[in-house]
């Protein structure tokens, strides 16, 4: 009984004395957390996403799925903890690439992936 006392009890100080640091981690996944439009006129194949300062890229973030010209898809950048800037490349079905340098998914909540037209 006496264990329980002393764990509810460092339960308690965790939760009183740390607000600021219980709420960072569910900032971050919602902060990297973006809405990805393709407003190209090609189906969106691939998204790969590299931390900014990072060598590898991450595997397909889209995975199976596809994001038809005019849709949007959420979609997750989080790597972890203080990582906020990112190269971002999307590949489209006619052999297209729209890369993005420095993409900042903690200051935007939407990405639109456009083709120029030069």
């Amino acid at each position: 009984m006496g264990n329980k006392v002393v764990l509810a009890a460092a339960a308690a100080l965790l939760l009183s004395g740390s607000g600021v640091i219980a709420a960072a981690p569910r900032e971050g996944p919602r902060a990297n957390t973006i809405t990805l439009y393709n407003d190209t006129p090609s189906v969106m194949l691939h998204l790969y996403a590299r931390g900014e300062g990072l060598s590898d890229w991450q595997e397909d973030i889209l995975g199976d799925q596809v994001v038809e010209p005019g849709r949007s898809v959420r979609v997750n950048l989080d790597i972890g903890p203080n990582h906020c800037r990112f190269n971002i490349k999307m590949e489209f079905i006619d052999g297209d690439d729209v890369n993005v340098p420095r993409f900042d998914a903690c200051k935007e909540t939407e990405l639109h992936a456009t083709l120029d037209a030069g």
